[in-house]
């Protein structure tokens, strides 16, 4: 009786680990981040992680599209420190990350000069 030579299971095929994402950010008044990174060509979208203080990473934001260059996230405290990964996600591959920080900020306002209208009102330019 004939029995067919059993065929070697395909071996999938070994793809490169997709390049670190180089990430951007800049902290736009007391309470958002706005992030930005360059597009990786193969990511099939991105996930954001935050961290806060002593805290572990904790998914922020999952993007959908490798076309996705930007984030806001909002609604942040005051002077507080936020530390930030992005990875890169291809379909059936796996992730790559770097990791940044950015405090959020307030500009300093500055103060020409202050008059009094009357008991209860200044004037400040």
């Amino acid at each position: 009786m004939y029995e067919p030579a059993l065929k070697d299971p395909e071996e999938p095929e070994e793809r490169e680990p997709l390049e670190k994402v180089t990430l951007y950010m800049a902290a736009f008044g007391y309470n958002r981040i706005i992030l930005t990174w360059e597009k990786n060509e193969r990511a099939t979208g991105y996930k954001i992680y935050r961290k806060q203080g002593d805290q572990e990473y904790s998914l922020l934001k999952n993007i959908e599209s490798g076309d996705t260059l930007r984030y806001a996230d909002t609604g942040l405290m005051f002077d507080t420190l936020y530390e930030y990964k992005i990875c890169a996600v291809e379909e059936l591959d796996g992730e790559e990350s770097d990791s940044v920080a950015q405090r959020t900020t307030l500009e300093s306002a500055k103060m020409s000069s202050v008059d009094s209208l009357d008991y209860q009102t200044l004037q400040v330019s």
